[in-house]
This record gives structure tokens, C-alpha cells and sequence, in this order.
């Protein structure tokens, strides 16, 4: 008998938990910290240049039309 164990999931910054794993934050987020609560939404007309953001200073790039 084999016995499987759960091992806590803890996302690092610029990830979040979805569905059991860590995914980036998209493009217009991020997250500074770790753990796995939501990305937060960049402010504004301001977005990120790529996914897995880990920084509101990231949101400095303007929204590309």
C-alpha cells in the first residue's frame, strides 16, 4: 500500500494558485509577495511588458493599441 502525501503549494511572488498550480500573473498584473492569493491589476492606463510580474513598479509601460 502506498500512502501519497499533500505537500502545500506556496506560489513565489509574480505567481498565483490556480487550480493546484502556480501560474504567472498575466500581462496588466502582478504580485509582490509570496503565497497564493490574486495578481493585483495595474492602476490606470499603465500595464506590465510580460507575464509574471513581481513588482507595481513593473506597471510603468503605457497600454499598446
Amino acid at each position: 500500500m502506498m500512502l501519497s502525501f499533500c505537500v502545500p503549494v506556496h506560489c513565489v511572488p509574480g505567481e498565483y494558485l490556480v487550480a493546484g498550480t502556480c501560474t504567472k500573473c498575466s500581462v496588466g498584473t502582478y504580485k509582490d509577495s509570496a503565497g497564493n492569493e490574486a495578481c493585483d491589476m495595474c492602476t490606470g492606463d499603465f500595464t506590465t511588458p510580460g507575464n509574471g510580474s513581481t513588482s507595481a513598479q513593473d506597471c510603468s509601460v503605457g497600454r499598446y493599441w
